[in-house]
């Protein structure tokens, strides 16, 4: 289960890839928001529990979207 304030990395969806910390959790309707960098703007996207998991503890977040690892810049 994740908490306020865990840092979490988005599994499926539009936002694959990202990282985030997470901002609110609500159990009841299955939902999770974290804070996350899209396109230079610091957002909060809504989710499904299922489609988060804690990011590894070696995983920086910089607020810059997918970590450069997963999508190489040329």
């Amino acid at each position: 289960m994740v908490r306020i304030g865990d840092v979490v990395r988005v599994t499926d969806g539009p936002f694959a890839d990202f990282r985030g910390p997470v901002r609110s959790v609500d159990v009841g309707r299955g939902r999770v928001q974290l804070t996350v960098d899209i396109l230079g703007d610091v957002s909060t996207i809504d989710l499904p529990l299922e489609d988060v998991s804690p990011a590894a503890a070696d995983e920086s977040v910089t607020m810059d979207g997918p970590s450069s690892a997963a999508h190489p810049r040329a």
